[in-house]
């Protein structure tokens, strides 16, 4: 990992934002993206209590993302439609792989979403990892596309970006992330969302 590069972009962030995501500018930046209550929405619809009806549980998962600042304005009814045209297999099929992926084998879940969105050609690396990283906000990460490039380019880091979600990649991903927070000032990671933002502000 490049960590010559990443304290270049961090000491650069700070000079622009003292105090970093404490910096009035960067908190007037993450209100517009209402991360508290689109996490206390991924934690009040997805919890491990929450999986006793399938098809809520998809409804949950289109319903909050549509509210996501983080996809695509594209993706957002693309997605609506899909879900409402899931077969019942579909349904109840998607529905175990989100439990699997966020309490359970989350490998499986993971390759789960990714196989039921695929036929609908939704298996896109923001549908796919937001969830989590509202969930789990100081574990999961969220894989923007062209932040994901190029932080695998500018960080030299040993993976290889393709465009179908592979849970390798994301493993590899997450892990360079964490390595990457603690490496530097905790005014850029108060939840991985934000860590990303400043390597997409940055790179």
């Amino acid at each position: 990992m490049n960590l010559g590069r990443l304290h270049q972009l961090e000491a650069e962030f700070l000079e622009r934002y003292p105090g970093g995501f404490d910096n009035p500018e960067m908190q007037a930046i993450a209100a517009r993206h209402r991360k508290d209550r689109m996490e206390a929405g991924a934690q009040a619809g997805f919890g491990p209590e929450a999986f006793g009806n399938e098809a809520a549980v998809c409804e949950r998962f289109a319903r909050l993302l549509g509210k996501s600042s983080v996809l695509s304005v594209f993706e957002k009814p693309r997605l609506r439609e899909a879900i409402a045209s899931f077969t019942p297999p579909e349904v109840f099929g998607f529905a175990e792989a989100l439990k699997d992926r966020l309490h359970g084998d989350a490998r499986r879940g993971f390759e789960g979403m990714v196989r039921i969105l695929s036929d609908h050609k939704l298996a896109k690396w923001p549908v796919i990892s937001v969830l989590p990283a509202y969930l789990r906000p100081q574990d999961e990460v969220f894989v923007k596309p062209t932040t994901a490039k190029a932080v695998v380019a500018a960080m030299d880091l040993p993976l290889t970006y393709r465009p179908r979600p592979d849970w390798a990649f994301y493993e590899g991903y997450r892990a360079a992330f964490h390595q990457m927070i603690a490496a530097t000032d905790k005014s850029l990671s108060p939840s991985t969302l934000a860590f990303g933002g400043f390597l997409m502000m940055s790179l």
